[in-house]
C-alpha cells in the first residue's frame, strides 16, 4: 500500500442496547477532505498540488503513478500526444481573476474533487471539463488538444458571396421548444461540508408564459466550488443548448479550413 492513502478509524466500543442511540446508522460513515494528489502541472512540469482545471485534466489524460512499476492511472495517454501550449493557454484563461458580488475576486475556473481508479474515462473526462467550459479535439498533428472557458472573436468567415456555401438550412432557434426553461445547477459548495447543493435557479419565464408548463434540466457540476462559478457556466450551458439560430451548411474546399476552428463567421446574404 506504499504510495495509497489509508485511513484507520477506531470507534467505541457501548453498551447493546444504545447502539441505536450512538451509531444510528450502524457502521459509521468516515468522511475526509484533504488535499489529495499531486497533479503535473502544464506551465511548470512540476508535481504540485492544484486547484486549476487543466492541471487536473492533463494529469488525468497522462498520470503515471509513482510505484517502481509506473502503471497508467486515468486514460493512460503519453505526454507526446497532448497539445501542450493548448493548455497552457487555458490555464492563463483559468487563472484570470473574476469579481463576484459579495466583493473581491475569484479565479475563473477552479476544479475540486475526485474519481475512482476504477471509473471509465468517458464518466470522469466530462466531470472534469465541465468545471472549464472544455472542449479537447484532435489537432492536425493528431495530438489531444483543448479549447474553451472564454469567447474568442472568429478569425474566419465562411461567406456565400464568395462561392464558399454550396447550400444551408438555417432558422431561427427553438424558441418555444427551448431544449429548458428552468435551469437547477447543482454544485459542490466549501462552506456547506463540501457537499453537493443547488445554486440560483435561472428560469426564463417569457417561454416559460409560452409553453405554460416549465421544462426543467440540472446540469451537475460536482467538481465546482463556488456559486459565482456554477452560475457563470450555466449561463453558458444555457446559450449552446438553446442557440437564436440553428442549422446546417455545405461548403466547397474552403471549408476545411475550419477544421481546428471553434467558432466562424458565416455570412448568409439571403438571410441578411
Amino acid at each position: 500500500l506504499r504510495g495509497i492513502a489509508n485511513i484507520l478509524a477506531a470507534f467505541t466500543e457501548v453498551p447493546q442496547d444504545r447502539i441505536s442511540e450512538i451509531y444510528p446508522q450502524l457502521n459509521p460513515q468516515v468522511r475526509v477532505v484533504m488535499d489529495a494528489s499531486l497533479v503535473k502541472s502544464v506551465r511548470s512540469g512540476s508535481y504540485v498540488w492544484s486547484d486549476c482545471p487543466l492541471d487536473a485534466i492533463y494529469d488525468f489524460l497522462t498520470g503515471v503513478d509513482a510505484s517502481p512499476a509506473a502503471f497508467a492511472r486515468g486514460a493512460g495517454f503519453s505526454e507526446s500526444q497532448i497539445d501542450l501550449p493548448s493548455f497552457q493557454s487555458m490555464a492563463d484563461v483559468s487563472d484570470q481573476a473574476v469579481p463576484i458580488k459579495a466583493g473581491g475576486t475569484i479565479k475563473r475556473y477552479r476544479l475540486w474533487g475526485g474519481y475512482a481508479l476504477n471509473e471509465k474515462m468517458k464518466d470522469v473526462l466530462p466531470r472534469m471539463l465541465a468545471t472549464c467550459d472544455g472542449d479537447l479535439y484532435m489537432t492536425s498533428d493528431g495530438k489531444i488538444a483543448i479549447r474553451g472557458g472564454e469567447w474568442i472573436a472568429p478569425e474566419l468567415t465562411i461567406d456565400d458571396t464568395k462561392g464558399h456555401i454550396i447550400s444551408h438550412e438555417f432558422g431561427r432557434g427553438a424558441g418555444a421548444l427551448a431544449a429548458f426553461n428552468e435551469l437547477t445547477t447543482t454544485y459542490m459548495e466549501p462552506n456547506l461540508d463540501y457537499r453537493e447543493v443547488e445554486a440560483e435557479m435561472w428560469v426564463d419565464t417569457e417561454n416559460m408564459a409560452l409553453v405554460g408548463k416549465p421544462r426543467p434540466a440540472t446540469p451537475a457540476l460536482q467538481m465546482v466550488p463556488h456559486h459565482a462559478q456554477a452560475r457563470r457556466l450555466a449561463k453558458i450551458h444555457t446559450a449552446k443548448s438553446n442557440p437564436a439560430w440553428q442549422g446546417r451548411i455545405v461548403t466547397n474546399f474552403y471549408g476545411f479550413n475550419a477544421i481546428g476552428e471553434r467558432m466562424v463567421h458565416v455570412k448568409i446574404s439571403a438571410l441578411g
